[in-house]
């Protein structure tokens, strides 16, 4: 299954290929402090498993899989802003990827997990309520767009939307 599987996105992405616990046969287009933007705006950046400096469309595109699983928000979500800007640029990330790639492809849109409370002291955007609002957005962007959503933050998260201690690293990722 792995085989025809991309992972695309973050940070809290790359953690499934960087630790030995991860799918050593699927593609990783996953990106240290990537953004939706880096996606649509065509950056060239380092693969945070294969550390090949890429563009990351160009990444998706070539392993054309079966299946894509994309994770990524969180560092959109650092800074105060428009949700509804986040939305617009995944939704021209979804359009994009179904110009590229063959048509039976299944996406499916990861939610952003939660973080720790203390993290908000220093990233106010990662408010944990607003990360769920996103996480609202993004499950109805997924509709519209014919993905599916995969709500990870509820095993991710505790009941009132932080991480849950035992899996954190650093407030943000998680470890292995």
């Amino acid at each position: 299954y792995f085989n025809t599987v991309t992972f695309a996105g973050d940070s809290i992405a790359s953690g499934l290929g960087i630790y030995d616990t991860g799918y050593h046969n699927a593609h990783y287009a996953t990106y240290v402090s990537a953004g939706v933007q880096t996606f649509v705006n065509n950056v060239s950046v380092k693969n945070a498993v294969t550390g090949a400096n890429e563009t990351p469309m160009e990444t998706i595109a070539a392993s054309q899989p079966d299946y894509l699983y994309i994770l990524v928000g969180t560092n959109n979500l650092v800074v105060q802003g428009s949700e509804d800007s986040f939305i617009a640029y995944y939704e021209r990330l979804i359009d994009m990827l179904r110009e590229q790639l063959n048509p039976g492809v299944m996406i499916y849109i990861q939610s952003i997990p939660g973080v720790q409370e203390d993290v908000v002291a220093s990233k106010p955007g990662l408010d944990n309520t607003r990360i769920a609002t996103v996480n609202d957005l993004l499950a109805n962007m997924a509709l519209r767009k014919g993905c599916y959503f995969v709500n990870i933050a509820e095993a991710l998260n505790q009941p009132d939307g932080s991480q849950i201690d035992e899996y954190e690293a650093d407030g943000i990722h998680m470890q292995p």
